[in-house]
């Protein structure tokens, strides 16, 4: 056989198939491809978050409350199903 350790075996051998590493090798790339969408999702909510608390608040201050409630409300519809 090989000079491997009996538990590096499987590994190698499993490996030497090609449609098997080429299994490996999508299951790799579709996680980083996974992990790196979540992360971005993530970032850009949080981003907008800070962007809703910081820039748009206190430019409706200036509008009054029915007025500010009002423009929320609108550009909440265009970010989110859920209101």
């Amino acid at each position: 056989m090989n000079n491997f350790p009996a538990n590096a075996q499987y590994t190698i051998e499993y490996l030497n198939y090609p449609f098997q590493r080429g299994f490996y090798a999508m299951e790799k790339i579709l996680h980083t491809l996974s992990s790196t969408l979540h992360i971005l999702a993530a970032v850009t909510w949080i981003g907008s978050m800070i962007y809703s608390e910081f820039a748009v608040k206190p430019a409706l201050n200036n509008l009054g409350d029915m007025k500010a409630h009002g423009v929320n409300g609108i550009a909440m519809k265009k970010f989110s199903n859920l209101t």
